[in-house]
């Protein structure tokens, strides 16, 4: 079988994976202390659900509270950096926010998502922000810059963040040049970031089944550039249903007859069968947007590929660069490219078949022809269940 294009176009729709991304999170600087922040992406905090922080242990009570903004939690960067022992200053002038812990100086500057840790570029998973005059950042940058761990309660929306050994102030760094080509970083802690094929990976312990460092390479390097481009993808390709798409996800819905062979009803038909329990989940239109355009980097990654039919073509390396790919193969695809877009995902398996899963606002959606189904997360490795993790979450 021939993976092309135009047979995913009409039924490949994303879902809006945001994750409750242990790479979120985030700090904030009361501007209204230095000036306003002009330029800011000004955000109503009543609009996004509200996340708990604990802090070494303690509940924090924040000002302006943890939020979760298309599945990134953004935290307040002033309370969060002085709880782990940071000094801040802010810039009103070049929107910047300067943290200094230790040895190390961590500079934000509102509106990017590119910050520097002792002068080294540093890429975030989401924009600098403001809330209620508040700077707002990923969780997980926050932490891990300043040494700490952070994990992530989806069930409760918590964040748990334990900060390092004190006056440590040991901050781990991965620039923005290496995670953009794909190769480890030396400063990145090893221990954490080893696959079981001992590969050094950038997303949990995900690598896709490389066989190598190099073959682990070449697939981020393809996925990292495919991905930048993210943003230009329009339903339905900018083709027959781009409307329709969009005219669903304002709130129009097909009549129900399937007689009804107009242009508008079938979009619309089709829009509810890839879109439909994103929207029954409360997702937001922009994030479906991205998780739509993200699943359709997979599939354009995917186009020309061939099922040879044997059991031996599990790599995303195989599918990207050898154009073979079975179940495995196009999972570990989907399931890097949502990795590299800030997604949680895994892949679950039958013992027959594998399919990428992915974690949208808390809730998980197996991916299947361009259509996202919430499906609950196995929770055993056991080859002899029923339904099992193939490749356990990124988070």
């Amino acid at each position: 079988m021939v993976h092309q294009k135009k047979q995913v176009l009409s039924t490949a729709f994303s879902a809006a994976l945001v994750v409750s991304m242990l790479a979120t999170g985030g700090s904030t600087v009361a501007a209204k202390e230095n000036g306003s922040e002009a330029g800011t992406l000004a955000v109503t905090a009543e609009q996004h659900q509200k996340a708990s922080v604990v802090i070494n242990g303690a509940t924090q009570n924040f000002p302006q509270s943890a939020v979760v903004i298309n599945g990134v939690i953004m935290v307040p960067m002033r309370a969060i950096f002085e709880r782990l022992g940071a000094t801040l200053s802010f810039n009103a002038a070049t929107q910047t926010v300067t943290a200094v812990k230790g040895s190390t100086t961590i500079k934000i500057v509102v509106g990017s998502n590119v910050a520097t840790v002792n002068g080294t570029k540093v890429t975030m998973f989401a924009k600098v922000q403001s809330i209620n005059n508040s700077t707002m950042v990923p969780l997980r940058f926050v932490s891990e810059a300043l040494g700490a761990t952070v994990s992530w309660t989806p069930s409760t929306l918590t964040a748990t963040i334990t900060s390092a050994a004190s006056g440590s102030g040991g901050a781990v760094v991965i620039p923005i040049e290496t995670v953009l080509s794909g190769s480890p970083s030396t400063t990145a802690p090893v221990s954490s970031n080893i696959s079981k094929n001992g590969i050094t990976v950038q997303y949990g312990k995900h690598d896709y089944e490389s066989t190598s460092q190099s073959q682990y390479k070449a697939v981020m390097d393809k996925i990292t550039a495919a991905v930048k481009e993210y943003s230009s993808i329009r339903y339905d390709d900018g083709g027959r249903f781009e409307q329709q798409y969009k005219d669903f996800l304002a709130g129009q819905r097909w009549t129900g007859s399937t007689s009804d062979r107009s242009n508008q009803n079938m979009g619309l038909k089709m829009a509810e069968d890839a879109l439909g329990e994103l929207v029954a989940n409360g997702v937001s239109e922009s994030a479906i947007l991205k998780a739509y355009q993200t699943s359709m980097i997979a599939y354009n990654l995917l186009d020309g590929t061939v099922d040879p039919g044997t059991t031996v073509v599990r790599s995303a390396y195989q599918a990207l660069f050898e154009k073979m790919a079975d179940c495995d193969g196009i999972s570990n695809v989907f399931s890097a490219v949502f990795d590299a877009n800030g997604y949680n995902t895994a892949i679950v398996a039958d013992g027959l078949d594998a399919k990428p899963y992915v974690q949208i606002g808390g809730v998980w959606y197996m991916v299947s022809s361009g259509t996202f189904v919430k499906s609950p997360l196995p929770t055993t490795t056991s080859a002899s269940a029923a339904l099992y993790l193939y490749t356990s979450p990124t988070f």
